[in-house]
């Protein structure tokens, strides 16, 4: 009987296609690697940091690193004048994940969903003591997706998935209250308006772990390149020049 159960195994590790592995993948999974990685997921945690050049008449650096855990979390900026100098500014703002839903087909399309809640303060003068401010996000994107089968050296033994958008629908209002020295407080609605998508319209994760429940993207952000309000657009143009992005993900 043991016999019989050994050749069973063997047989199964045999025949199974192969596939890539991340270092947090099962050892064996029967499923395909597309099947396991098709369904609807919900974000468990982000890590995020990157720095960012940003041109025009007073061009400057942003370094700035996000965490969110469990649907909560930071995102620290700090302004430099010049790569490698002391911070001239810091703002800390406060992330909540409301909904956070993406969506992966075995039939080739994603679909992503986000709603977030962003709060912060900065400091007044005069008769102000200082701002509180609540920025509202909700984002609704969709597109393709196919893993790349030309790989380099680097990525010979991991997946690698292209995610490629194809609409896109964002919208930000952005709520302020006054805090005056004696305690007193005003608020000032601001108006829901659209905000244009300005950076890439691909993006390529590595696959470091997909197991049943669970998976693990990973993006390098060096060299995207972002223009103002569109590629028309008088405001600055950005460059990521390092940065990584890290995403888990848990499936409903």
């Amino acid at each position: 009987m043991k016999k019989i159960l050994l050749i069973v195994a063997v047989g199964l590790l045999m025949t199974t296609p192969a596939c890539k592995k991340g270092e947090n993948d099962p050892f064996l999974s029967l499923k395909s690697r597309k099947v396991r990685l098709a369904g609807i997921y919900e974000f468990a945690s982000l890590e995020s940091f990157g720095e960012t050049s940003v041109e025009g008449v007073f061009p400057y650096y942003a370094n700035t690193e996000i965490k969110i855990e469990e649907g909560r979390g930071t995102q620290v900026t700090k302004i430099t004048l010049d790569e490698g100098w002391e911070a001239i500014d810091t703002k800390i703002k406060n992330i909540q994940i409301d909904k956070g839903e993406f969506i992966i087909d075995k039939d080739g399309t994603w679909k992503f969903v986000m709603n977030t809640t962003i709060t912060w303060e900065e400091e007044g003068g005069g008769v102000n003591d200082h701002y509180e401010f609540t920025e509202i996000q909700t984002i609704a994107e969709s597109g393709n997706w196919n893993f790349l089968d030309d790989e380099p050296d680097a990525f010979k033994n991991k997946e690698r998935i292209l995610f490629s958008k194809v609409s896109h629908q964002a919208f930000v209002q952005t709520d302020m209250k006054v805090v005056f020295v004696d305690g007193s407080s005003s608020d000032w609605p601001g108006e829901k308006y659209a905000v244009p998508h300005n950076g890439p319209i691909e993006a390529i994760y590595e696959i470091d772990g997909l197991k049943n429940k669970s998976m693990i993207l990973k993006r390098p952000k060096d060299g995207i390149k972002v223009q103002g309000e569109g590629e028309d657009s008088p405001l600055s143009v950005s460059l990521v020049t390092e940065g990584m992005v890290e995403l888990h993900l848990t499936q409903l």
